[in-house]
């Protein structure tokens, strides 16, 4: 027990030792007591020490302390004051200084105000004159409306007679248009023709101003590209045109004559007459010029529509026959996917023999260039069936005219020489492809890739050779890979004929086999546009080996629609599948 710390007696422990952290400064007693086997306690013993304080709490500390703080409250206002004297003489000087300031400045509005007045009586004086010239400018808005709405009628419509009827209209309220007329000039005639022309009111359905008179005003403005506008024919008409003939009696006195120009090319002339002089003025003028624009603008497009419609009439003639091309193209490709499905064997047929078996056909066009095929032989009691997947070079009409070839000649092979070894039926269809294609006299290199099976039914093998594409098989489902020979049947270079590996397999327990083009594994697509790969379709082969044969079709035909997302598709596509 700790005097001064403790407040009770601590248990009864076998230590004999007894420790005590952070004790304050002071005197303390520590009492002891023992206690034997048969619980008898001991007379207590004590011991008295004490504890001193650190330096930093000892009375002279605190002395120190007191002192500092004293000192540096001190320092602190002394340093203050000092501050606030500083700032106190800065502020008397920016005071004089903003004083002097607030004196000049006063001067200057002073005579800023006697300048004021001076630039007041300017501005009243001013102000007369903008009046004068808003009442100009609310006038010359009004000509811009009126000209706007004018244009946008005019260029709206597409019709020469339209254009003529919509300015006449409008601008025989604005000038004196006892004579009127829009000639278009003719590179056939050498004339500039005016159809429905006006002279004094009444319209004239064509008036023609032969090129050849160079004394008519007509030709003048067309060939100079320059208006003519007079006031009073009897007094200039020689100054412009030296040679023109006196005028008649009856012919009009005031006239304007603007030139038609699109794209720095005259192509013809706008004109008002009046039988009365001084008419017009060059208020009327700048209006006309710049519905000359217009007229020319609309006559333009007049002629560019003409032109649109006689090149759609072309364009619609031409589609028409390319339509009909195309109709007579596609009959033909039907006819020869009809032919080409008539040459393939009938899946119903196939399925006889073989319950088991799926057979998936999707040809990127109508027809296809990959193709299957199909053949039971009984050869001295042996019953053989032969299954083969071909993929010809290239897709379409190329494609199926090839599988024609490739057909025929396995037919010649298998059906009439009874030849059933899958890797001699690819050494003779090689030799075929090439004798047919001529390959050895010409620079022809198409040919095919693709797998032959045939299934030997008394001895339970399958035997398969292969160009190119290889076989996937499964059994007691464990996934292998029969190799094919790299190499295509058709022309190989540097050889002139390949002998094809043959690869037997024992089917004593139930197998799966895969035959396939390159279009399935080739296939573009997913959500980062790549190959399907063969990986991948050995996988799903697996995933789905076990399923009837139907939804195995199904899921392989959804699986890569699917995989497209829409897109085309890259190449045809052949699956075969069946069971042993």
């Amino acid at each position: 027990f700790l005097e001064g710390y403790d407040t009770h007696w601590s248990e009864w422990t076998k230590e004999t030792k007894k420790e005590y952290t952070n004790l304050s400064a002071g005197n303390y007693r520590f009492k002891l007591r023992a206690k034997n086997i048969y619980g008898t306690i001991s007379n207590e013993s004590v011991y008295e020490f004490r504890v001193k304080a650190p330096w930093y709490q000892t009375k002279w500390a605190f002395m120190v302390y007191f002192l500092l703080s004293i000192s540096i409250i001190w320092f602190f206002i002394q340093f203050n004051t000092r501050r606030l004297v500083l700032q106190k003489q800065r502020l008397e000087d920016i005071v004089k200084e903003r004083t002097s300031e607030i004196s000049l400045q006063s001067e200057e509005l002073k005579k800023q105000k006697s300048e004021i007045e001076i630039q007041k009586n300017l501005l009243e004086g001013k102000n007369k004159e903008i009046t004068g010239e808003k009442d100009k400018t609310d006038q010359a808005y009004n000509n811009i409306k009126i000209l706007s709405e004018i244009g946008q009628k005019i260029t709206a419509t597409l019709s020469l007679d339209s254009i003529r009827e919509i300015l006449y209209e409008n601008i025989s309220v604005l000038v004196d248009t006892s004579d009127f007329g829009i000639g278009l000039y003719d590179e056939k005639t050498k004339s500039i023709g005016f159809e429905n022309y006006i002279e004094r009111g009444i319209k004239i359905p064509y008036k023609e101003c032969s090129i050849a008179d160079e004394d008519d005003l007509t030709n003048w403005c067309f060939y100079n590209r320059q208006e003519v506008f007079i006031n009073d024919y009897l007094e200039v008409y020689k100054k412009i045109v030296p040679n023109a003939p006196y005028p008649k009696r009856n012919s009009p006195k005031a006239m304007i004559y603007l030139p038609l120009i699109v794209n720095e090319k005259a192509i013809g002339v706008l004109t008002v007459q009046s039988y009365e002089r001084n008419v017009y003025d060059t208020y009327q003028l700048s209006i006309l010029k710049n519905l000359a624009v217009y007229v020319a603008i609309a006559l333009q497009n007049s002629e560019s529509y003409t032109e649109i419609a006689d090149q759609k009439q072309i364009i619609e003639s031409k589609n028409h026959q390319i339509e009909h091309i195309n109709k007579s193209l596609m009959d033909s490709i039907n006819y020869a996917s009809r032919i080409q499905s008539a040459m393939l064997p009938e899946i119903d047929k196939v399925r006889l023999t073989m319950p088991d078996s799926f057979i998936l056909l999707k040809p990127r066009n109508i027809v296809s260039g990959d193709f299957y095929w199909f053949a039971e032989t009984h050869i001295q009691n042996i019953r053989r069936t032969v299954i083969a997947a071909l993929d010809c070079t290239g897709h379409g009409v190329p494609g199926a005219f090839m599988s024609m070839i490739g057909n025929e000649l396995l037919n010649q092979i298998v059906t009439q020489e009874n030849i059933t070894e899958p890797n001699l039926i690819l050494d003779i269809l090689n030799k075929g492809i090439v004798a047919a294609l001529k390959q050895e006299q010409t620079s022809n290199r198409d040919g095919m890739d693709g797998t032959i099976c045939t299934i030997d039914w008394q001895s339970r093998t399958v035997e398969m050779a292969a160009a190119n594409n290889p076989m996937i098989y499964i059994q007691n489902k464990e996934v292998f890979e029969a190799k094919a020979d790299k190499m295509p049947i058709g022309y190989v270079k540097g050889s002139k004929s390949a002998n094809f590996s043959k690869t037997i397999i024992d089917v004593s327990l139930p197998t799966y086999f895969y035959l396939f083009s390159d279009g399935y594994p080739d296939q573009f697509g997913g959500e980062e546009y790549r190959k399907f790969m063969k990986k991948r379709l050995r996988e799903l082969f697996f995933e789905i080996h076990e399923k009837s044969f139907e939804e195995q079709h199904q899921i392989l035909d959804t699986t890569i629609e699917a995989w497209k997302l829409g897109r085309k598709q890259t190449d045809d596509i052949l699956v075969i599948g069946f069971k042993v």
